[in-house]
């Protein structure tokens, strides 16, 4: 991890509107508090880079969508969450070339296909909020080292891109709730 500089709540409030907006989304006070809350108490927010190593080892989303789709089975191992474990599945069972339009997950193919052809990369306004793991995403994946708290979306594409060795790995770039 490097630090590029320190941060604050409210910058990244401001990144996140900005997010809704290239995304088509209109911004909700609600949806920004649920994302964003201020209780997390986090000791500071910090914009850094991390490199691949560190990108294998964010720890990917958990729902009921993920679940059902696959990406985080419930008979799960130990480390199931780990991005490049999740992609791996994703992998294994085609996920992005069986994304249909009006799927859940179709804007991964989007992003796969943008990042594919170097039209995103995840840095400036799509760069990935990191935050440091709660005790139950630690104890299920002790060797991640962040959750990825928005981003879910372009990390995976972006890690399948890399395990099919269809791109380079770039820094990425995040900002970092610890």
């Amino acid at each position: 991890m490097e630090i590029i500089r320190y941060s604050s709540y409210n910058e990244v409030i401001a990144f996140y509107r900005l997010r809704q907006i290239i995304k088509g989304l209109k911004e909700e006070k609600d949806v920004l508090f649920k994302c964003f809350p201020p209780v997390f108490n986090f000791i500071s927010v910090k914009l850094i880079t991390i490199n691949l190593e560190e990108f294998r080892r964010l720890v990917f989303l958990e729902n009921n969508w993920t679940i059902e789709e696959g990406l985080t089975p419930r008979n799960n191992p130990t480390d199931y969450r780990l991005l490049e474990r999740v992609a791996e599945r994703a992998i294994n069972m085609d996920y992005i070339n069986n994304l249909n339009e009006g799927h859940r997950g179709y804007r991964m193919r989007e992003y796969y296909n943008k990042i594919q052809s170097s039209d995103l990369q995840l840095n400036c306004e799509n760069r990935i909020i990191i935050r440091s793991l709660v005790e139950n995403e630690r104890i299920h994946n002790p060797h991640g080292n962040y959750y990825i708290h928005d981003g879910n979306g372009r990390c995976l594409p972006y890690m399948i891109l890399l395990l099919e060795d269809r791109i380079e790995f770039n820094k990425v770039v995040c900002y970092c709730f610890e």
